[in-house]
């Protein structure tokens, strides 16, 4: 049986969408350990995960959101530069893995394709693989309900109806993000 190894991070509230950083230090910090526990770098924290699991990383509490030039420059940066070269320092006793969820509206999307690239470059480069992975879609309204029911705190019929009425409502000739559909669950979620 293998064994799991999480690194406890802090979400950087408030720079989630913030993707074009360039000072390492900032981001070596910013992937501290929780609660605030010594101030490891981000090679140290994968070196010591990953002595008897491999590291996953996904960036993101949810998927991100469209990303503009800047963004989409900057998480580029990431997969091609940093996240290299924190591994190449951590020297990782097991292969570290990182997922990045994107929201987009199309198969062609920039963001989309600017990862993809970035991916297959380091895949050439060697000794990295890169994959893309199945689409996931946006949830329909049953999946939603579901997700409702088994929530803790579950909600009273008045609050399904109102999250069904602007689930309908967001649904409704648009493009949604899945970002928005969290953002409306969470909310009413904290209301009820």
């Amino acid at each position: 049986m293998g064994h799991g190894v999480a690194i406890p991070l802090h979400p950087v509230r408030g720079r989630r969408h913030d993707l074009t950083l360039t000072d390492h230090q900032r981001r070596d910090r910013d992937l501290a350990p929780a609660g605030g526990a010594g101030r490891a770098t981000a090679p140290a924290l994968v070196a010591g995960a990953s002595r008897f699991a491999s590291v996953f990383l996904v960036l993101g509490e949810r998927p991100l959101p469209r990303l503009d030039a800047a963004q989409r420059a900057g998480l580029v940066e990431f997969v091609e530069g940093r996240f290299p070269a924190v591994v190449a320092e951590a020297r990782p006793t097991h292969p570290p893995r990182v997922l990045v969820p994107l929201d987009h509206d199309a198969p062609d999307d920039p963001a989309l394709a600017a990862v993809r690239a970035a991916g297959q470059r380091l895949h050439r480069a060697g000794p990295w693989r890169f994959a893309a992975l199945a689409e996931c879609t946006f949830p329909p309204w049953e999946d939603v309900s579901a997700y409702l029911m088994k929530h803790a705190q579950r909600p009273g019929p008045e609050v399904i109806d109102e999250v069904k009425r602007l689930y309908d409502q967001l649904t409704s000739g648009r493009t949604v993000s899945f970002d928005e559909l969290a953002a409306l669950i969470d909310r009413h979620l904290q209301e009820a």
